[in-house]
C-alpha cells in the first residue's frame, strides 16, 4: 500500500503558504507504532506551528525596529531644532556684548 500525501504546500517555508485545511493531532493521540499518517501529520503540525512562531516573532522585530526608526527620527527633529535655536541665541549673544562693550568702552 502506497502512503498518501496527508497536505500539500509550496516550495516555500512560509507559514502563510501551507494549507488551511488540514487535520490537526494532538501529540498524546499519537501512537508511534500505528498509523504513519498520523505521524506524518503530527511532524506536519510541529513544523507549521514553528514556522507560525517564526513568523511571528520576525513581525515583531519589525515593529520593534519601526519604533526604533521613528524615535531616532523625532530625536533628529529635535536635535536640528535646539541647533538653530542654540546657535541663534549664541551669535545674538555675541553680537550684544560687542556692541555693549564698544559702546562702554568708547567713551
Amino acid at each position: 500500500m502506497a502512503p498518501s500525501p496527508v497536505c500539500s504546500r509550496k516550495n516555500s517555508i512560509d507559514a502563510g503558504d501551507f494549507p488551511h485545511g488540514c487535520h490537526r493531532l494532538p501529540l498524546a493521540d499519537m501512537n508511534l507504532a500505528g498509523n504513519t499518517d498520523k505521524l506524518l501529520m503530527a511532524i506536519y503540525d510541529l513544523l507549521q506551528s514553528k514556522f507560525e512562531s517564526e513568523a511571528e516573532e520576525r513581525d515583531k522585530a519589525d515593529e520593534d525596529e519601526d519604533k526604533k526608526n521613528d524615535w531616532k527620527l523625532a530625536a533628529a527633529v529635535i536635535d536640528r531644532i535646539l541647533y538653530v535655536f542654540f546657535s541663534i541665541a549664541f551669535v545674538g549673544g555675541t553680537i550684544t556684548f560687542a556692541i555693549t562693550v564698544a559702546v562702554v568702552f568708547h567713551y
